[in-house]
């Protein structure tokens, strides 16, 4: 195992709305990649931070740092300073989810220590929204859905997902899983779009999910596109491009295609490191999933 001084730790890992960019941050502070490319757009050096959330590819980032300040800051990266500040309960989780509107942009934060209640902002005043309480034990992981009308949570109970209307902060859908895991890895960045939601959280692809995510490893998920086809007779009914990056330090991007039948089979397309200047590439890994 390499020594701590020569790979720092990644403590958080978050995807922009369209999950075309991803922030991961360490003791050091935080790198944001472009997902496409993996070119590295900024390394910022602020000191231990529990989760950086980005707002599309703009400038405007939220941030929970390690420290024992019970606060989540919105950072301008042009201008390198911060523009509020937002008491929170303790978050030693770093808990924080980061979300476009028409008009502003989401922040939701957890509301209380001992249940699964979260606040939600529109962060550039920043003003209350609401307080949506989801959950009956202490939220696990929160995600907003692309276009900022729905928020996705789960507890620490962890075997649940709830997904929630912002504007009338009332319950839409929940998913239940079997394994406490699966929650919190598909909540990672929530799927672009309800009906994609819906293909991406069915019970027929979870065994696929876990394969390239697996349990040992800490990760992050997103889903960029759920493509269908009208011809499944010579292609796949639904082809899913996955993007996972993992708290050893690697981004991946995965293509799961699925049939009719829900024969899956998936392909490691790309693979490069996050911790090192080096860039490796893996293409055209294929599994077949029984």
């Amino acid at each position: 195992m390499a020594s701590g001084s020569s790979r720092p730790q990644i403590l958080c890992v978050s995807f922009n709305q369209d999950n075309s960019m991803f922030s991961v941050g360490t003791k050091d502070g935080f790198k944001i990649f472009d997902a496409r490319t993996g070119r590295l757009c900024n390394d910022n050096k602020l000191g231990g931070l529990n989760v950086v959330e980005l707002w599309f590819a703009t400038n405007l980032i939220a941030m929970v740092g390690t420290g024992e300040q019970d606060k989540t800051f919105i950072y301008d990266l042009n201008s390198t300073r911060i523009l509020e500040e937002i008491d929170t309960v303790h978050n030693p989780k770093g808990l924080c989810a980061f979300a476009p509107n028409s008009e502003w942009c989401y922040l939701a934060i957890p509301a209380s220590t001992s249940k699964g209640s979260a606040l939600v902002y529109k962060a550039s005043e920043p003003e209350l929204i609401c307080q949506i309480d989801a959950h009956e034990s202490p939220l696990a992981a929160m995600a907003f859905s692309s276009n900022g009308m729905y928020l996705a949570t789960a507890s620490e109970k962890g075997t649940m997902i709830r997904v929630y209307i912002v504007a009338q902060a009332t319950k839409k859908w929940k998913v239940t899983f079997p394994s406490r895991n699966q929650t919190n890895k598909l909540l990672g960045s929530i799927i672009p779009g309800s009906k994609a939601i819906s293909d991406a959280l069915d019970p027929a692809n979870h065994h696929v999910i876990h394969n390239i995510a697996p349990a040992e490893t800490k990760s992050c998920l997103a889903v960029h596109s759920v493509e269908y086809s009208q011809n499944s007779s010579k292609f796949p009914a639904v082809r899913t491009v996955v993007y996972v990056v993992t708290h050893d330090g690697y981004f991946r991007e995965y293509t799961i295609s699925t049939t009719k039948s829900n024969e899956s089979s998936w392909v490691l397309e790309r693979e490069f490191s996050l911790l090192d200047t080096g860039y490796t590439q893996k293409q055209n890994e294929h599994h077949h999933v029984d």
